[in-house]
């Protein structure tokens, strides 16, 4: 008869990247489009950000988009820099990659603004991202 021990202990090694998290996001409008992957690298940081900028309506007026960062605390900020698809309605879009963003504080959600660049300046935000696991 073989003997079995009554609790067999394991240890388990992971590198700190196993820890990071990936996260995703999209916002659909009449103008154009965007989507965007990141990893969540830390509670108010991420990394790897690959965002993709897209203008479907052939109105000779770009299309961007701006992160929108909601806080752990309920504050909402958003990035300043616009990302643009100046490519039109002919174009398969841009592709804005590795880019970086962090904040002070714990960063909960991303949700992508994205921006008809007209006129009237017409503008919608879209779903929340899934929580960052890490805040």
């Amino acid at each position: 008869m073989l003997a079995v021990p009554a609790a067999v202990a394991l240890t388990l090694a992971l590198p700190s990247s196993a820890w990071a998290a990936s996260g995703s996001a999209s916002n659909y409008m009449w103008a154009g489009h965007a989507s965007a992957t990141w990893t969540w690298s830390g509670p108010g940081s991420l990394t790897n950000i690959d965002l993709h900028v897209e203008d479907d309506n052939c109105n000779s007026n770009p299309v961007y988009a701006q992160l929108r960062v909601t806080r752990s605390n309920g504050g909402v900020w958003y990035t300043s820099t616009h990302r643009y698809d100046y490519n039109g309605c002919s174009g398969s879009g841009t592709n804005h990659n590795d880019l970086t963003l962090s904040d002070g504080y714990n960063i909960k959600y991303i949700a992508l603004y994205v921006c008809n660049d007209g006129t009237f300046n017409d503008c919608i935000v879209g779903p929340n991202s899934s929580a960052n696991p890490l805040a």
